[in-house]
This record gives C-alpha cells, sequence and structure tokens, in this order.
C-alpha cells in the first residue's frame, strides 16, 4: 500500500506545481506585456492554456495568484543579489549592494515592469493583497544601514538619518523616470556616489555581507 500511495503523492505534487508555474508563467506575461488590469482569471487561464476552474484548484482567490507572483519575482532577485554579493569580495559596502539590487531589478522583466515602470500597479497589487510593502527597498532601510555602520561598511561620520532619506527619494525617482532613463547609466552614478562618500574604507566586508543575508532573509519570511 506505501509503495502504491507514495509515488501517486510525489505525482501530484509535481503537477501541481507545473500547472503552478504555467499559471504564474502567463499572468507574468500579461502584467509585462499588457499590464496589471488586464491580467484577469480569464485571461490567465486563456495564456496558460487551462480552465478557470483548474487555476481555482491552485489558487482560491486572484489576490492569492497574485500575491504567489509577486513572491516567486522576490525570490528571483533576491537570488541574484546574493550571487553577486557573494562573489564581490566588496560586497557588503552599501555601493556594491545598491549597485546589483538595481540592477537585479532590471534584468527581471516583470521585476522591471513593476516596479521601474509602473510602481502604480504594483500598489495596486500589493493593496488587493496584504497592503504592505512588497518589493526590498534596495537597503534604504534605517535599520539595516544602521547595522551596515556598525558592522564598519559605512562610514562614522556619514548620518544614517539623511542618508535614508537621499536613497528612498533616489528610488522615488528612478521609477519616476525609469522608462525614459538609463537605468544602467544611474544606478552607476549612484554606485559612484556611494563609493566615494559613504563606503568605509576597510578590507574585508564579510560583515556587510552578513547584514545583507539576514535582510534579505526576513524579506523572504515576511
Amino acid at each position: 500500500m506505501l509503495a502504491r500511495t507514495r509515488p501517486e503523492g510525489i505525482h501530484a505534487v509535481t503537477l501541481r506545481g507545473r500547472t503552478r508555474d504555467r499559471i504564474l508563467d502567463a499572468a507574468s506575461d500579461i502584467v509585462v506585456n499588457d499590464g496589471v488590469a488586464a491580467a484577469t482569471p480569464r485571461a490567465i487561464a486563456s495564456r496558460a492554456e487551462l480552465d478557470e476552474v483548474e487555476i481555482h484548484e491552485v489558487y482560491a482567490t486572484h489576490e492569492a495568484l497574485l500575491m504567489d507572483l509577486l513572491n516567486r519575482e522576490y525570490e528571483g532577485i533576491r537570488r541574484i543579489v546574493a550571487d553577486n554579493i557573494e562573489r564581490d569580495p566588496a560586497g557588503g559596502l552599501l555601493s556594491r549592494i545598491f549597485r546589483y539590487s538595481l540592477g537585479a531589478l532590471h534584468e527581471r522583466p516583470l521585476a522591471r515592469a513593476l516596479y521601474l515602470q509602473d510602481p502604480q500597479s504594483l500598489n495596486q497589487i500589493i493593496r488587493a493583497t496584504h497592503d504592505t510593502e512588497f518589493f526590498p527597498n534596495m537597503g534604504a532601510d534605517r535599520p539595516f544601514l544602521e547595522s551596515l555602520q556598525r558592522a564598519g561598511m559605512i562610514r562614522d561620520d556619514v548620518e544614517v538619518g539623511a542618508l535614508t532619506s537621499f536613497l528612498s527619494a533616489y528610488m522615488a525617482g528612478v521609477a519616476l523616470i525609469a522608462p525614459g532613463t538609463d537605468v544602467d547609466e544611474a544606478t552607476a552614478a549612484l554606485s559612484l556616489l556611494l563609493e566615494r562618500g559613504v563606503d568605509a574604507e576597510v578590507a574585508d566586508t564579510e560583515a556587510g555581507k552578513r547584514a545583507l543575508f539576514d535582510l534579505l532573509g526576513r524579506s523572504a519570511e515576511s
């Protein structure tokens, strides 16, 4: 009996996972090309070549589908940032953290569409799901910046409150001008500014990396 039921259970989980991927791939494609408003259950079912009933078997509500879409996207961003930071000997410095975070957003079509090109649609999804900020704020978080300063990654003479305000305003500005500007150039400019004015002169940045990995882990669990 056990020999029969265990493979069937694995098959059911695998099949459900494949259906989930088809649904999320279809939803992502619609959002990127047509906008959030176009990503209705019927449109997603049609793009995924599934029945709406099959989608409902995986997601009880449309909001749950959208939340899972954001969760999957964030996990992709987290992996890109973490991999780049881990490989870079200077990865624990704030200039590198912002460089890789903005680069990850720009690299992924869905994240780019929502965060850089249409943040209002991102806010619509967030309000429809759990009414909190979903995408990581790219390091513009005062407790995180304070932890970097305690770890010796940010110069002691930098006022963290002012730095937080500046980075938050910068990110908001990037979201506003992204469709008509070179994000790579803007990212390089910010990274250079942080390198010259904020980064501490240290040989070992492992403490900064640990602070970032802790932030990414807490974001993934929330």
